[in-house]
Formats: C-alpha cells, sequence, structure tokens
C-alpha cells in the first residue's frame, strides 16, 4: 500500500482511516472484530474510527496538562502496550539497517519501494536471527504481566507514609554494602531477563553502574 504523500494531511491516523475504509490490499480480510490493535499515540485521531470496525484499541496514556507524571494505573497500562509494541519497532529498525531505507529514499524509485519492502523482508526472514528465540516462557510472563499491571507502587505508598509522619525535610543517607547485603533482594539472571526486554537492558545497568562509579572505585548507594 502507499506510497502516501509526505505533508501533514498524510499522518499516520489519515493513512489508517485511509486503508481501512478503502480496505487496501484487503486489509479487512486479515482482522476481524474483536482483534486488538496497538498503536502509537500519532494514531490517537484514528481510534474512533478503528473502533467503528468493532477493533479493540491500545494506545500508550498521554500524560494531561499540569500533570507532572503518569498515575500508577496509567503507567501500567502505558508499560503494558509498550512491551508488547517494541516488537514491531525492532522489526521496523531491522528495516532501516539497510542502506536504501536508512535515509530519505528518492522520488525516481518511489514505485518500487513496495517491491524492495518486500525483498528485504524477506532476506530478513530468511538469514537474519529471530527476535525471540525462545517462546517458552510467554505464557508465563504475560499470566504475570497480567496480574502486576494492577499492583501499586509500594515505593510511593511507603514515602507518602514517611512524609504523612514528618514534617522534617527527607533526607537520603549514604549506607554500606555490609550494612543491608543480607536483606537485599537477590536475583538471578533468568529472573532479570523476565523483569526486562531480554538482555538490552541488563548489559545498559553494565554502564549505568560505571557512570556511578566515584575516581576510587566506589559506589554510593543511599536509602531514606
Amino acid at each position: 500500500m502507499g506510497p502516501y504523500f509526505a505533508d501533514y494531511k498524510c499522518n499516520d491516523a489519515e493513512i489508517t482511516k485511509h486503508i481501512i475504509y478503502n480496505n487496501q490490499e484487503n486489509m479487512l480480510n486479515w482482522l476481524k472484530p474483536g482483534d486488538v490493535l496497538m498503536v502509537d499515540r500519532e494514531f490517537r485521531d484514528a481510534l474512533e474510527h478503528l473502533q467503528n470496525f468493532d477493533f479493540v484499541t491500545k494506545m500508550p496514556h498521554f500524560l494531561p496538562h499540569g500533570q507532572k507524571q503518569f498515575t500508577i494505573a496509567e503507567a501500567n497500562k502505558t508499560r503494558l502496550t509498550m512491551k508488547i509494541r517494541w516488537v514491531v519497532e525492532s522489526a521496523n529498525g531491522r528495516i532501516k539497517t539497510w542502506k536504501i531505507f536508512g535515509r530519505v529514499v528518492p522520488n525516481a524509485i518511489l514505485k518500487k519501494v513496495s517491491d524492495f519492502v518486500a525483498i528485504v523482508c524477506a532476506l530478513i526472514n530468511a538469514y537474519r536471527p529471530l527476535f525471540v528465540a525462545d517462546v517458552t516462557k510467554d505464557k508465563v510472563l504475560g499470566d504475570n504481566i497480567t496480574v502486576l499491571v494492577e499492583e501499586t507502587d509500594k515505593l510511593q505508598e511507603y514515602v507518602e507514609k514517611l512524609k504523612d509522619k514528618t514534617v522534617k525535610q527527607l533526607k537520603w543517607n549514604h549506607i554500606d554494602a555490609n550494612d543491608i547485603l543480607n536483606d537485599f533482594l537477590k536475583l538471578t539472571l533468568s529472573q532479570l531477563n523476565d523483569l526486562t526486554l531480554g538482555t538490552y537492558q541488563i548489559k545498559q545497568a553494565r554502564n549505568y553502574t560505571c557512570e556511578h562509579l566515584s575516581k576510587n572505585g566506589t559506589f554510593v548507594a543511599k536509602n531514606l
């Protein structure tokens, strides 16, 4: 489908509406009423139209005007959506690693873009490794996420209780690893992988730790 003009009238929402109302490439034959569609915030103006076709839409929340951060419920529901959408973004990222799609596509080849995308995707599917090689834990992870999405923020509740009990300004105190090592939560690498989206965030944790090391190699930890 496409190509579409690159102007303000052809945003994600307008393109989506054009696709569903004109059944571009038999898109409505692929979908059925009750299907859940995960979309970005850019599709907000198309939500009502998608729902007119009895599709269920899920989109990350917008931060309301004047509100500094999401409520716990809003944050959890947004995370729930993003945990699924990252696969789409990763797939798009792989396509953009090809030189022809890593920059603005010349107008001269617009008529062939769909063919080029199909060829690139076929090569990726044939020769690149799978995004998710192990799906044996998907059901368990899905069940855990469904339960945890209704959880409250225990840390926030703890801090709010501290504020209620004192009029003094709360201060962070330096702590020593020897004082908390016995009580500190210990997780296996497998548990860390389940909490994150795989190895990427775990690798980032190493960089985060290095950034916060002092010149003499110590890591400063604090608590309330």
